[in-house]
């Protein structure tokens, strides 16, 4: 029998390792890949009537084809859903995608947590300098009370923050009386609950679209406690006391009885709408 000589091992075993490295990334990293995107595919379809295993599916996918970000992407959407944001910005994180750290600072914008989501911007800009990414600074710099920071970053956007410039440019002004009042709305309208908050804090409520806008900030947060709706329901009344007649404040109050669980009260309200829907 004759033995390789030392010289001819060494290239025997590299050969060999040569063709398992051949082996394994030509035929298992493929299959693996496909395999992930096959349960990526199965879990799409669960999205909406099997949240968990459309997650489960998702959370495989991942761990088989790390290079593939849109996984995470599609977990933080079921987490936000589930009213879970802690764990669709990790999933946001992982993926790594600009178009996911613009969502994950979205995020951190509507649970007014403005440092973190200014901290994120910062980042963000570093790499890439966007108007994008210059608007979002300006709603948090607002967000957070600071209009003279939220002007200039405005400002650093260029022409497609106008319209966000103005709004800088407005509660700098420190605005009062009905200018403050649509001014709060606007914010509102415009993704800035908190700023609209505000505002109206600091002004008399004198109108139904005072009451109204203080129950939609509380009826559109992150997370609605039964405080928030108790809260809302106050406010609704106090605008219906206002304009007994408006059918869109009967609707939303009966909306909020709906989530109080007071069907008595919420039938009552449906029936009162028929009325005033049959007087029109």
């Amino acid at each position: 029998m004759n033995r390789l000589k030392p010289s001819n091992k060494l290239l025997f075993w590299a050969g060999g390792a040569v063709l398992a490295t051949s082996v394994f990334f030509g035929w298992v990293i493929p299959s693996t890949k496909s395999h992930a995107q096959k349960l990526a595919t199965q879990a799409e379809q669960y999205r909406s009537s099997n949240p968990a295993q459309a997650l489960a599916g998702y959370k495989m996918a991942a761990f088989l084809d790390p290079s593939q970000p849109d996984y995470n992407y599609r977990m933080a959407d079921i987490y936000l859903a589930q009213n879970q944001p802690g764990k669709a910005m990790r999933a946001l994180d992982q993926a790594g995608t600009p178009n996911a750290q613009l969502k994950a600072i979205e995020i951190e914008l509507r649970s007014s947590r403005f440092q973190a989501a200014q901290k994120r911007i910062e980042k963000a800009i570093k790499l890439e300098r966007t108007p994008g990414l210059y608007i979002l600074q300006a709603k948090a710099s607002l967000e957070a009370g600071d209009s003279a920071n939220a002007l200039a970053s405005a400002k650093a956007a260029g022409n497609k923050a106008a319209s966000i410039e103005s709004f800088a440019q407005r509660v700098h002004s420190k605005q009062q009386g009905a200018t403050a009042l649509a001014l709060a709305r606007d914010l509102y309208g415009n993704g800035m609950p908190v700023s609209a908050n505000r505002i109206l804090d600091e002004t008399a409520p004198e109108s139904t679209l005072w009451y109204a806008l203080k129950a939609d900030i509380l009826l559109t947060q992150q997370k609605v406690t039964k405080e928030n709706l108790l809260a809302a329901k106050d406010y609704l009344k106090a605008a219906i006391k206002m304009a007994p007649y408006d059918i869109s404040l009967h609707r939303q109050i009966k909306s909020v009885f709906d989530r109080l669980g007071d069907k008595q009260q919420s039938q009552a309200e449906e029936e009162l709408i028929r009325q005033l829907v049959s007087q029109k």
